[in-house]
């Protein structure tokens, strides 16, 4: 029996825990506490965002998918934006992320990536509720015909 994944809440809080990176590492916090703890978060992170993302792609007939999807597009920007930060040395100047750098590019241009490939699952669901079979006018008039006459 498969378990239900709660991709909302699960998008939240992970959402929420780049928010708190990112406001931590603008304090002047010890690196040699917590420069472990951020990388370990960071790369938690990374790997929550492409296990969510494999699961939204393959679950084509999800309830609410594009509202994931689009959930999940915030995520991955948000987390994009946050390392772009620590890269660019705009956060966490006390950390040092030399050894993480080469790795953190890699990450946000597989972000931005899924992010472009996310539009396009959106823009491709858009296209396809709009080009549904609609019934014309002479087809509704054809066929409230029988019940015209059925009266």
């Amino acid at each position: 029996m498969s378990k239900q994944v709660n991709y909302g809440d699960n998008l939240f809080f992970l959402q929420d825990m780049v928010r708190v990176l990112k406001n931590g590492l603008t304090l002047d916090i010890d690196s040699a506490y917590f420069l472990d703890k951020v990388v370990e978060d960071l790369l938690f992170i990374d790997t929550a965002l492409s296990k969510i993302f494999a699961k939204l792609k393959e679950n084509t007939h999800l309830i609410e998918r594009n509202e994931y999807l689009r959930s999940l597009m915030l995520a991955k920007s948000g987390f994009s934006d946050l390392l772009e930060d620590l890269a660019e040395s705009k956060i966490g100047r006390d950390f040092n992320l030399e050894l993480f750098l080469e790795k953190f590019r890699k990450i946000i241009t597989q972000h931005r990536q899924d992010i472009n490939e996310i539009q396009d699952l959106l823009s491709t669901e858009e296209d396809s509720i709009h080009t549904g079979e609609v019934v014309s006018g002479e087809e509704i008039a054809f066929l409230l015909q029988d019940e015209i006459h059925d009266d």
